[in-house]
């Protein structure tokens, strides 16, 4: 089978964590209803607000949930990121202002998981050899006493300009997934794939988060997403 370089986005989640958000316990039911108006069709309530309040679109492979710590926005099997930046800032724009927690963010992530499907485990194992990011040396052996292993997949903390940084990850792995999966999304869930594992943080200390701060990183951490995914994909395909 003929190595595909255009990667499939497997998952995508944005994750804001927060101090003092323990008006959660007093307003949840209040977060679900203005939430849920705020989310519109086809979310559902899909959970308990007395543990994690959560709104599922089933259809789109997209779920929020809110706590008293953390929002979290996640979506399988993505074709377009256009809703998930919709659910991410509009659950941002309801929950920061009633929770009282827009000036007491102590993180923002947005982390994304690329697949390019192979035949098998040997395959991926010997294209990322090839790739030579992550190279075994004898060091390994003479250093360490261990044996030379075929290939490494560090995860590596990379400054960017504006953020304060990205975690980069590339390996080799199974995919698994439960249940009937139809030939469109076939693409999405590999049996066995290279896994590209990009995790953008905006900030890591506590500060304020506007609706329009959220919305610019969620926009720029996507295209620098593509750009690097997109140039990973042609070079792992060159090393087919």
């Amino acid at each position: 089978m003929p190595f595909d370089p255009v990667p499939a986005l497997h998952q995508m989640t944005a994750e804001i964590k927060y101090n003092n958000g323990w008006t959660y316990f007093d307003r949840c039911g209040t977060a679900m209803l203005r939430l849920g108006k705020a989310l519109g069709e086809p979310f559902r309530d899909g959970g308990n607000p007395s543990h994690v309040g959560e709104w599922k679109s089933d259809v789109e492979r997209l779920t929020v949930q809110f706590g008293r710590e953390h929002i979290v926005v996640t979506q399988n099997w993505v074709e377009t990121t256009a809703r998930f930046q919709m659910a991410a800032r509009s659950t941002w724009g309801v929950l920061s202002k009633l929770l009282e927690v827009e000036k007491h963010v102590i993180r923002v992530g947005n982390r994304f998981w690329f697949v390019w499907a192979v035949t098998s485990g040997e395959e991926g194992e010997a294209i990322l050899r090839r790739l030579g990011l992550f190279s075994p040396t004898d060091t390994w052996l003479e250093n360490l006493g261990l044996p030379v292993p075929r290939h490494l997949s560090p995860t590596v903390l990379v400054p960017l300009e504006k953020f304060a940084h990205l975690r980069f990850s590339l390996d080799s792995a199974a995919l698994e997934h439960r249940g009937y999966i139809s030939k469109e999304f076939d693409r999405f869930v590999p049996k066995r794939a290279i896994i590209l594992d990009l995790d953008f943080v905006l900030f890591e200390k506590d500060q304020e988060l506007t609706e329009r701060q959220l919305q610019g990183f969620l926009v720029d951490s996507w295209s620098r997403a593509q750009t690097l995914a997109t140039n990973i994909g042609e070079s792992l395909a060159a090393c087919q």
